[in-house]
């Protein structure tokens, strides 16, 4: 299954909390799955790619103030953002979204519910 990939495979054999942005079960609160195959000679931009483009859209990664709302994701995988979250997010944050959280000393992490159900794309 693509959780016995994500999980049993993929994050303990490469340790990159990217894999969380490329594979995924599926549901409406995932990070939406590529509709290309990840290839060896350009997998760090395709990972580079998949979590920019989950963490910059406003619907699952936003500020309030100076509280950051994340998908639940970093919540049942806190060890795999190193060296936490928030540095993790600000790494991948583009335009607005970057300059907004690059204007914060520091931000609470609050954690987004996630909808299990299955995404009908």
């Amino acid at each position: 299954t693509l959780d016995n990939i994500e999980h049993d495979i993929l994050r303990p054999e490469f340790q990159d909390a990217r894999v969380h942005f490329a594979i995924n079960c599926a549901a409406i609160s995932c990070p939406p799955l590529r509709s290309e195959p990840y290839e060896a000679d350009r997998l760090d931009a395709q990972l580079d790619d998949a979590t920019i483009s989950f963490l910059n859209r406003t619907d699952r990664t936003f500020l309030k103030g100076d509280t950051l709302h994340v998908s639940r994701i970093f919540k049942w995988f806190n060890e795999d953002f190193k060296p936490d979250v928030e540095t993790f997010v600000r790494q991948y944050a583009r335009g607005e979204f970057k300059q907004k959280l690059d204007a914060l000393s520091a931000v609470e992490v609050r954690y987004l519910d996630y909808d299990w159900s299955l995404n009908g794309r």
